[in-house]
């Protein structure tokens, strides 16, 4: 169970950073339609770029890939845990 909790800590902590990303490329990507100066488009819209990328990157290493797979495989035999991407993204419960 030690390695389940470890793997699921792992997939919780890059999915909470890839949100951080995200959330902040919105936030530029907004300033960007919004108010931003006309000189400041392309920097702010390579800045959104390069933090989607970011984002995305986090996903697909090799630790957490492996990580959510195992989740995956193990979904049905951890006993009482509650499984869906919702309690993975925002912490898991026991029934």
């Amino acid at each position: 169970m030690e390695e389940l909790r470890e793997r699921l800590d792992l997939v919780k902590e890059t999915l909470r950073k890839a949100e951080v990303y995200r959330h902040a490329a919105k936030v530029i990507g907004y300033d960007r339609e919004t108010i931003c100066p006309p000189k400041a488009i392309e920097e702010e819209g390579k800045l959104t770029a390069f933090l989607g990328s970011e984002a995305f990157r986090l996903t697909k290493t090799e630790e957490f890939i492996n990580a959510a797979e195992y989740l995956y495989e193990h979904r049905k035999g951890s006993g009482n845990w509650t499984w869906s991407w919702r309690s993975i993204s925002t912490g898991y419960t026991k029934r």
